[in-house]
């Protein structure tokens, strides 16, 4: 099982910069509904951050979701050189591609040593 992220990064930091260290892991947590069809997919990059894992986190101490419930999206990701890139995400249905995305996610990365 991958060990937590450093850092995590939300919904309210879409459009933010952030600087990391190189080595430092960090995570993108989003919220999602996949029983609707909806979900969030990495649009591709030239110079892309590559995740580790992505998971879905549920709470199993806190009783059971209703059928349709959202759960909430993990990415890890590491910062594995210097450099800036930027990750995007969209959040759609991937049986309606020509449909505008629902939600979007960016965040630019800068590495450091």
């Amino acid at each position: 099982m991958q060990k937590k992220p450093q850092r995590i990064f939300t919904a309210k930091d879409s459009g933010k910069e952030v600087t990391l260290k190189v080595g430092e892991t960090f995570g993108i947590q989003l919220e999602t509904n996949p029983s609707t069809g909806y979900g969030w997919y990495f649009v591709v990059s030239e110079n892309p951050f590559l995740p580790i894992s992505t998971t879905s986190l549920n709470d199993a101490s806190k009783t059971p979701r209703p059928p349709g419930a959202p759960t909430t999206q993990l990415s890890i990701f590491k910062a594995d050189k210097v450099g800036e890139r930027s990750i995007a995400m969209i959040y759609i249905r991937l049986f309606e591609l020509k449909a505008a995305p629902t939600k979007t996610f960016q965040l630019r990365v800068v590495v450091k040593k």
